[in-house]
């Protein structure tokens, strides 16, 4: 954890009423340089911040989106 994720998650968290854990992957995956991130606890296909997330559970997931 840095200050610039926690920053940024407390932000997302203003503005997307997202809980602080899902804002900081979010956010992790932002200052990285990360457009998708894998995770079932947001929409699948969702975008925040600019960063889409992929729920690998999804019944039309596909792999190669994660690429």
């Amino acid at each position: 954890m840095t200050l610039d994720v926690y920053e940024l998650a407390l932000d997302l968290v203003r503005q997307n009423q997202l809980a602080l854990w899902d804002a900081q992957i979010i956010a992790c995956g932002k200052l990285k340089g990360c457009t998708r991130v894998l995770s079932e606890d947001f929409q699948h296909r969702g975008v925040i911040s600019g960063v889409t997330s992929l729920d690998p559970f999804a019944a039309d997931f596909d792999p190669a989106e994660a690429m």
